[in-house]
């Protein structure tokens, strides 16, 4: 045991010796080159605007109030036999929806009815119906 603890700091002297040949050599001729032009980094683009449609908030007071649905509904179409709703979103532009398509409203709103009087659109577990508009032009069928 004497003889180990005796022969530690020897060994641990010999572990220190320099580095190879070959390595500083390589080392030496790195050092020596010159350098090129760093690129620049690409620009980060510019952080997005992201707006998520939030619900009205809740009163607590009266929890059966509801925002209404800014759609018009026009009528329906009849190709083949399908049915089409024909809506105006708020921004003024016509689209036709079968059941099961996404209105074009803020907050993701499903046709789920279409009837020549009305039309239902369900969005998080509640229901909107919207009256056909009264003045359309000439009355669809």
């Amino acid at each position: 045991m004497r003889i180990f603890i005796l022969l530690t700091p020897l060994l641990l002297l010999l572990s220190c010796q320099p580095a190879a040949p070959d390595l500083e050599e390589w080392i030496a001729e790195v050092m020596q080159r010159s350098g090129g032009p760093i690129t620049p980094a690409p620009a980060l683009p510019s952080p997005l605007q992201y707006s998520l449609p939030m619900p009205a908030p809740k009163d607590p007071f009266n929890p059966v109030r509801a925002t209404p649905i800014t759609l018009e509904y026009l009528g329906r179409i009849f190709i083949g036999d399908r049915v089409w709703a024909v809506i105006r979103s708020t921004e003024g532009q016509m689209h036709s929806l079968q059941v099961g398509d996404l209105a074009p409203y803020p907050a993701p709103l499903a046709l789920i009815r279409i009837s020549k009087n009305d039309i239902e659109l369900a969005t998080g577990g509640q229901t909107h119906r919207i009256e056909r508009a009264p003045k359309t032009g000439r009355p669809l069928p």
